[in-house]
């Protein structure tokens, strides 16, 4: 199977750590940590993060968004 720009477009950040492309821990809008990350929607352009509660996933919050 090819991999292509689609195939990246979610990832598990425990498996592809380089997924998370800001530094989360200096980051002054991110309310949320690098462990809490279930999920990585985009990539260098656009990100969005995902955190896990029971079976579902929910958008992780930025100050301003």
């Amino acid at each position: 199977m090819e991999e292509d720009a689609m195939a990246n477009v979610v990832r598990d950040p425990r498996e592809h750590p380089e997924a998370i492309i800001p530094d989360l821990a200096t980051d002054p809008i991110a309310k949320f940590t690098k462990d809490q990350v279930a999920l990585v929607y985009g990539s260098v352009w656009k990100q969005r993060y995902f955190t896990k509660i029971g079976d579902d996933y929910f958008r992780s919050r930025r100050s301003g968004t």
